[in-house]
């Protein structure tokens, strides 16, 4: 090669510690980068597990409203049912009314029999 004896022993130290501070340059910038990646997974790990804790919440708020129409539906069938019961209790008060009153025209009946 071309080159002066001096350069020969001056160029690999100088090399050395110049490839070291580029390698180690290297090596920090893509720290840097996968440490940006990390927080840029973080933040999106972050997004997602808030999207997830609102779509989980309003589904807790709409079975806590499911719930409560159930709860409503299961309130009016009851009263639906007390209501059904009174009108039957009602409707066999009726019957015992007419069958004595079936009965009062029955005897009316026989007495006037009797009496013509």
């Amino acid at each position: 090669s071309g080159r002066s004896p001096e350069l020969e022993i001056s160029l690999p130290t100088t090399s050395i510690r110049d490839t070291s501070l580029v390698v180690l340059n290297r090596e920090v910038n893509q720290y840097k980068l996968q440490c940006d990646e990390f927080e840029k997974k973080i933040c999106d790990m972050e997004k997602d597990l808030k999207f997830r804790d609102d779509k989980n919440n309003r589904a807790q708020m709409e079975i806590y409203e499911m719930k409560e129409r159930i709860q409503n539906l299961e309130n009016q069938r009851q009263n639906i049912q007390r209501e059904k019961n009174d009108i039957l209790d009602e409707l066999i008060e009726t019957r015992k009314k007419i069958e004595r009153r079936d009965n009062e025209i029955l005897n009316l009946n026989d007495e006037i029999k009797l009496l013509s």
